[in-house]
């Protein structure tokens, strides 16, 4: 029943959208919206309302105010493919991590109340590859959009630092879309936000171990064509020499100093799954 409405609701973001067309009032993310007609003005509004700084959601109050993020989706499922392909790389890449993001709002919100996005899905067919969603009139999965868009159009791997799957264990959600125009600082805000949360990464000194979020482990491939050269640590295998690389570019100056040395240990720590709900 949810689905249904949730399906609905979309339906009259989008037949409102096409009768309202360019009169939607603009706001600041229109100076950094992608090159056309398309601008991130709903969503920004959401984020600003519902999200906190620390990255927590109200989703409560985001399920009874939805509007805003349904005609954002239902944007995006109409957005003109040629259009899109005249974006420059920055500006493709940020629509999709907010793009990624929105729709994990949308999941959460479709199916509220849970305690984890991990309800959504089941033992079989989890949440990322259970729910389909339009993108550009191409029906696609939370996977797709990760696994085949970002991860490998874009080989960026500060994407593990912006996209937000609904967890307490991730990268917080900023409260403003990501823009080309500030994705660098982006990147680094968020990189910087989760790197100073002791849940996600904290050196132990004393026992010389360095304990890190599983998101390193499950995506270090992907920090290895940018930071494997920096430093090589005989101990660590390609993967984890290029996320210690990666930390000790963006830690404080004593951490950094501790990372170039060779005689610590990398432990991983659990993976909190728990929604980012204020």
């Amino acid at each position: 029943m949810l689905t249904e409405v949730a399906e609905l609701s979309t339906r009259l973001a989008l037949i409102v959208l096409m009768i309202t067309g360019s009169a939607c009032s603009r706001t600041a993310a229109e100076a950094d919206a992608p090159p056309g007609a398309f601008t991130y003005d709903e969503y920004e509004h959401v984020l600003g309302t519902y999200v906190n700084e620390t990255g927590f959601v109200d989703y409560r109050g985001l399920v009874k105010n939805r509007a805003d993020l349904d005609q954002y989706v239902a944007r995006a499922s109409v957005l003109d493919q040629e259009l899109f392909q005249k974006w420059g790389k920055l500006e493709q890449m940020a629509f999709w991590i907010n793009t990624y993001n929105a729709l994990t709002l949308k999941a959460i919100i479709d199916h509220y109340p849970v305690e984890s996005i991990r309800d959504i899905g089941n033992v079989v067919v989890k949440v990322w590859d259970k729910l389909k969603f339009n993108v550009m009139g191409r029906t696609i999965t939370l996977t797709e959009i990760e696994h085949s868009i970002l991860r490998v159009e874009f080989s960026e791997p500060r994407i593990h630092m912006a996209i937000n799957c609904a967890s307490i264990g991730c990268p917080p959600l900023l409260s403003e879309p990501f823009t080309a125009s500030d994705l660098e600082e982006q990147f680094k805000k968020n990189t910087l936000a989760f790197i100073s949360d002791n849940s996600k990464f904290r050196i132990d000194k004393k026992s010389k171990r360095v304990h890190l979020s599983p998101i390193f482990k499950w995506f270090g491939e992907d920090f290895v064509l940018k930071y494997a050269a920096v430093k090589k640590r005989a101990k660590l295998d390609e993967s984890e020499n290029a996320v210690v690389n990666f930390l000790m570019t963006h830690a404080a100056e004593a951490d950094a100093d501790f990372l170039r040395d060779e005689s610590f240990k990398l432990k991983w720590l659990d993976y909190n799954w728990d929604l980012n709900e204020q």
